[in-house]
């Protein structure tokens, strides 16, 4: 019966530079019910190991109510065809979990929009979280579409990757797609990472 929903939700927003955990799309702090609080662990699972401990559900505290097991993820509605992210989940585990290091390595961004996982753990979570949806093609094709990534400069790269590793503040909307980028442009370049 926690009574600070909105509060916390706000606060991993701000931690995660306002971007969802799962899409990297921007969520908005003015519009609550856009967005939720997603549990990387599912709670269904941790109800099951809690009830396994002989403890009771919704007295006992479980993983699920973990601070490091939540995260904001924007919410999607509409006919299921224009679904995508945290309501097409459900239950299902992912493989690879945005809080895990290293986890955008995972994943490589095409110019088209598109995207690709680097193994069968990462193609899982692309499936489960329809991350190949033709919404989220259609905006990172248009990130990737908006910069001349040959006419920026070797520091400039290095800005773009180093933005978005740090959440202070509002991240960009896509910000590691367009860090991704700017390492494959480095990597053509010859130059290291």
């Amino acid at each position: 019966e926690f009574r600070e929903k909105d509060k916390l939700k706000e606060i991993l927003i701000t931690e995660q530079g306002g971007l969802c955990a799962y899409t990297g799309r921007g969520i908005d702090k003015r519009f609550p019910n856009v967005s939720s609080i997603e549990h990387l662990k599912p709670q269904s699972d941790c109800r099951e190991e809690l009830e396994a401990a002989g403890k009771a559900y919704g007295q006992d505290v479980g993983e699920d109510l973990n601070y490091h097991n939540m995260v904001a993820t924007l919410r999607v509605s509409g006919a299921k065809r224009e679904q995508y992210g945290e309501v097409c989940r459900g239950d299902r585990e992912l493989k690879v979990l945005p809080t895990q290091q290293g986890c955008g390595g995972r994943f490589r961004f095409l110019a088209d929009g598109n995207i690709e996982g680097k193994g069968s753990d990462a193609n899982q979570v692309i499936k489960v979280l329809k991350l190949d949806h033709p919404a989220l093609v259609e905006l990172r094709r248009g990130v990737h579409k908006g910069v001349m990534w040959e006419e920026l400069s070797e520091g400039d790269l290095r800005a773009e990757i180093a933005h978005c590793e740090s959440a202070n503040g509002s991240l960009t909307e896509f910000c590691f797609v367009l860090a991704d980028f700017a390492q494959q442009e480095l990597r053509l370049r010859g130059l290291s990472l």
